[in-house]
């Protein structure tokens, strides 16, 4: 399968590129960037046959059967439907697009493609397919009942490598370095509870950097009879990702690769006891085997995606990810982000 990528930076190098390597039915054999010197740099670093800097140029001269987006989402639109068009596959980058409309013109056009020509376009959502998550997934399943709420905290320090970096160009982006990676927590609270209600959104400032409107983002949803939140921040002493589902037989919770189960607590002191010996050996070992497959290169999402993308062309079976869910989880991001921008214009 000959594989092109458009797009040659930090995620095509620490993630996509890395994960195309265990691929081995795939080939890539070209490389697109408007930059050409880092394009011909990620071609020399990976033995990419070709390189372009231009997507109408690759697609002339290439015979490609999937395309890898990795641009920044003002292009996924436009650049989406040329790949389709040439009748190859699409993996994009999320998020989707920068707005409503964008998104659902490439959800309209998604769909149009496969019906008419079998072409698929999936987009990455990659925390879903962790091998944390897809275990949490199993545990909800079996253990947890019906859930009652879910929490989701994701921070980082003010020296995170965009945060720091003026010149970036997600800065640019409605809502900045949230604009690019919020989207991760929003889908995978949809994809617990269901379809997100935006109830509350507030923002916070604590670092010093000016070209940072924001540096805190605090969010509450509501599915129905379930609720969720999000608190994503880079203003932390120390980086930390924490997800806890809370449910009527148990609660689950991941946090610095340790998956726990907590079931009921009885009474006194004696059953505290036990619960928390319980707790810190769950945390040990499975902090352990995390950590252990995180070093293996066992953990890499994208690899898996990837793979269960491939598989439902080659089967010509449902995407390991629907586009409706993927739509559903960019609105309710972007919405999010509006509510943040128009906070921020107000208070200005």
């Amino acid at each position: 399968m000959k594989v092109a990528i458009i797009g040659a930076g930090e995620v095509v190098r620490n993630f996509h590129m890395p994960a195309w390597k265990h691929i081995k039915e795939a080939q890539i054999v070209a490389i697109c960037d408007i930059n050409e010197e880092h394009a011909a740099l990620m071609a020399k670093r990976y033995n990419i046959p070709h390189y372009y800097t231009s997507i109408n140029e690759l697609l002339t001269h290439e015979e490609v059967f999937l395309v890898d987006i990795c641009t920044p989402p003002s292009t996924h639109l436009s650049l989406s439907i040329q790949a389709m068009e040439a009748g190859c596959h699409v993996l994009l980058e999320k998020p989707m697009a920068v707005s409503i409309q964008e998104s659902e013109e490439i959800v309209k056009r998604a769909q149009f493609m496969r019906k008419s020509k079998n072409i698929k376009l999936g987009v990455i959502h990659n925390l879903l397919f962790y091998p944390w998550c897809l275990r949490m997934r199993s545990l909800v399943e079996q253990h947890v009942g019906d859930i009652i709420s879910m929490e989701v905290t994701d921070v980082a320090t003010p020296n995170d490598i965009i945060v720091a970096n003026p010149d970036h160009w997600i800065h640019k982006l409605m809502g900045g370095r949230f604009g690019e990676g919020f989207i991760h927590e929003v889908y995978l609270l949809q994809h617990f509870l269901g379809q997100l209600q935006v109830d509350s959104v507030w923002t916070t400032k604590i670092g010093a950097q000016s070209w940072i409107p924001y540096d805190g983002l605090h969010t509450t949803f509501s599915a129905g009879k379930r609720f969720g939140s999000i608190s994503v921040a880079y203003n932390s002493s120390r980086p930390d990702f924490k997800v806890v589902i809370y449910g009527q037989r148990c609660n689950v919770k991941y946090e610095n690769f340790g998956l726990t189960v907590l079931p009921p607590l009885g009474k006194g002191a004696y059953n505290f006891g036990v619960d928390a010996l319980r707790q810190n050996s769950q945390q040990m070992i499975s902090t352990a085997i995390g950590g252990y497959n995180a070093w293996r290169g066992v953990w890499k999402s994208h690899e898996i995606y990837f793979r269960s993308f491939i598989e439902s062309i080659i089967n010509n079976s449902e995407l390991p990810l629907s586009l409706e869910e993927a739509y559903k989880a960019t609105e309710t991001y972007l919405l999010v982000l509006q509510r943040a921008e128009s906070l921020k214009k107000s208070e200005s």
